[in-house]
């Protein structure tokens, strides 16, 4: 029987899954959900069920190395980069992407004396491309 303390290559089974997951979402800029995630790692973890990237995302998260996107499409997105950074989901393709734009509203905010500790910033529309394609019609 196995338990998710097992040995594997001198690492704990949790602690070897959730650092595939980890290399993973740092190796893609696409922001992937749960199901992606799962299609992304099949290879390197065959038999890997859903909870389990659940339970190692919901690890991540706590320990800080992943961000979650709860967009407003429905799901939720999983981002390794932890910079202060905002999105844009593209509602006609849903690709989102990382905007590195710095926060006007943040700054303001610390001006009447408050003290914002986390800001996520979701914006909405078309991408380039859809716009463009948008246009051409």
């Amino acid at each position: 029987m196995s338990t998710n303390n097992e040995q594997v290559n001198g690492k704990r089974r949790g602690s070897l899954q959730r650092e595939v997951i980890y290399e993973t979402l740092k190796g893609t800029a696409a922001h992937p959900d749960v199901d992606a995630i799962l299609a992304m790692i099949k290879d390197k973890l065959p038999g890997i069920g859903v909870a389990t990237v659940y339970r190692n995302l919901r690890a991540l998260v706590d320990e800080g190395r992943v961000v979650t996107l709860e967009t407003s499409l429905g799901s939720i997105h999983y981002d390794a980069d932890v910079s202060d950074h905002a999105h844009f989901v593209c509602r006609h393709c849903g690709r989102i992407s990382d905007l590195f734009i710095g926060s006007p509203l943040t700054k303001t905010v610390e001006e009447l004396g408050y003290e914002v500790e986390e800001e996520k910033s979701i914006l909405y529309g078309l991408c380039p491309d859809c716009a463009k394609e948008s246009r051409l019609k």
